[in-house]
């Protein structure tokens, strides 16, 4: 899957996006969550970020390397990323510096 056409949207970014998380924080209405996640990514987290409006999801390993355990089951609404550490982390950078804004065509 990916994303339709030509677009454009802010990626916020929602920490572990673990159980405990509280989703109500996100504003994520058209906008693309971003995951850093050091073990796993989730159905739940997924679909947590979908129910908030969310339109994709990226995800990355943080302050790890090595391989990714996904445990997603079905397929997602949405686009879902995968990236390496050093994206995720620049990412990052760009979302504490105001630049939270990607394109797409």
């Amino acid at each position: 899957m990916s994303f339709p056409g030509d677009g454009s949207a802010d990626v916020l970014p929602v920490g572990d996006a673990g159980y405990s998380k509280d989703w109500s924080q996100f504003d994520l209405d058209s906008n693309i969550a971003l995951i850093a996640n050091p073990n796993y990514l989730t159905s739940y987290m997924v679909g947590n970020a979908m129910k908030h409006g969310a339109i994709g999801v990226i995800f990355y390993r943080q302050d790890r390397g090595g391989r990714y355990n996904g445990a997603i089951s079905g397929t997602p609404k949405v686009p879902v990323l995968r990236i390496r550490r050093v994206h995720g982390d620049s990412l990052m950078s760009e979302f504490e510096a105001g630049c939270s804004r990607v394109s797409w065509s």
